[in-house]
């Protein structure tokens, strides 16, 4: 599965702890950009909420 840049900079930014509020923030976004990205990681992970997809992204390698 391909993820873009903005996918993966939001991943990271998840698996520190950040609120959609900060990743806002931090990336330059629109509320609605991020949102978008996050649904769109959440769904290429087979994700259900920020817990699963750090877990699901460790467990393939997409994060150190």
């Amino acid at each position: 599965m391909m993820f873009t840049d903005r996918e993966l900079a939001c991943l990271e930014l998840i698996a520190q702890g950040m609120s959609n509020e900060r990743i806002v923030r931090k990336l330059e976004l629109s509320a609605g950009t991020a949102t978008r990205a996050i649904s769109s990681l959440y769904r290429k992970l087979g994700a259900v909420d920020r817990a699963s997809a750090v877990a699901i992204a460790f467990r393939r390698g997409l994060l150190a």
